[in-house]
Order: C-alpha cells, then sequence, then structure tokens
C-alpha cells in the first residue's frame, strides 16, 4: 500500500519478548518499546559499548564506527552489534547476554524456582497516634511506641 510503514518483527532472547516496529529502528529502540531495559551508561549515543546484543537471524544495519570500536572483527562476524547503534532491516531475532541487560532485567533472567515467598523483617503497622498536649508533653516517638505496644502489643522497638 502506498503511504505504508514496513513493520519488522524483533524476537528478544532468552527474556522471550517479541515487539513490531518500523524498518530502521534500533534495537536498543526496540527493546525498550518491548519492555527490556539495556544497560547503557550512555544513552544509546554508542559512547559506552555496554549495549551489545547478538544477532541470531535477520538483517541489521551494517556496522558503524562504534561497533567497529567496541568490536572485534571475530565478535562482529558471530553476529554480535551495540543495539544502540544497529537497525533493523528486516524481521530479526536477537540474544541479549546478561551482561546487557539492566540490573532488575537480569534478576527475572536468574530466578528458576518459581514465585519466592517473602518473610521481610520490616512490615506496615497502623496506628493512631494521640497529638501532644501540655498534660501530655511526650516526644512524637515516645507517642508512636506506646501507640505499637497498646494496638499491637509490641514492646521492643527502637527507632533508627
Amino acid at each position: 500500500m502506498p503511504g505504508s510503514i514496513a513493520l519488522c518483527t524483533i524476537d528478544f532472547e532468552p527474556v522471550g519478548k517479541r515487539v513490531q516496529v518500523p524498518h530502521g529502528t534500533s534495537l536498543m529502540e526496540a527493546a525498550r518499546l518491548a519492555g527490556i531495559t539495556l544497560s547503557s551508561t550512555c544513552g544509546g549515543e554508542g559512547t559506552c559499548g555496554r549495549c551489545r546484543v547478538g544477532l541470531r537471524e535477520g538483517s541489521l544495519s551494517e556496522p558503524g564506527e562504534a561497533d567497529l570500536h567496541f568490536l572485534s572483527q571475530l565478535e562482529l562476524l558471530s553476529g554480535q552489534r551495540l543495539a544502540c547503534q544497529a537497525q533493523v532491516q528486516g524481521d530479526v531475532k536477537v540474544d541479549i547476554p546478561r551482561a546487557s541487560l539492566a540490573t532488575a532485567q537480569r534478576l527475572q533472567l536468574e530466578s528458576t524456582s518459581g514465585e519466592v515467598q517473602v518473610d521481610a523483617v520490616v512490615r506496615p503497622f497502623e496506628v493512631e497516634v494521640p497529638p501532644p498536649t501540655l498534660e501530655d508533653p511526650r516526644s512524637d516517638l515516645e507517642r508512636v511506641l506506646a501507640a505499637m505496644e497498646s494496638a499491637h502489643g509490641i514492646r521492643r522497638l527502637r527507632a533508627a
């Protein structure tokens, strides 16, 4: 159709995300649209080399100066690219190494045990703390501790 934009399908592994983007979109932007946060201290300017990905299938733009600076010839031949510099030229499948994922994404990949039960040391409690009066001039902390004891039976609290 005249005037229509060709969309490319990008599969990101091992995170299992898929997104469709216009031809010429950078892999960094495609990852962001798929909800994947890649490590990139330079903000996608091609000056840090942290957003490395591996092309499994498909076609990307030719390597640019940043790719040639941060990646060896062997890495380029094996399909390694900087996500901020590589633009999609069609449907592609991309491997994202753990080191290229932001910390939160990396943690998502490393969980193999399913749901985790959290037994936090800190728990929220609701208490009604009376305001200070001339008859009861205790500090806010003293009044909170007294309210915790009377409402929840908790005595030995320490404030830090």
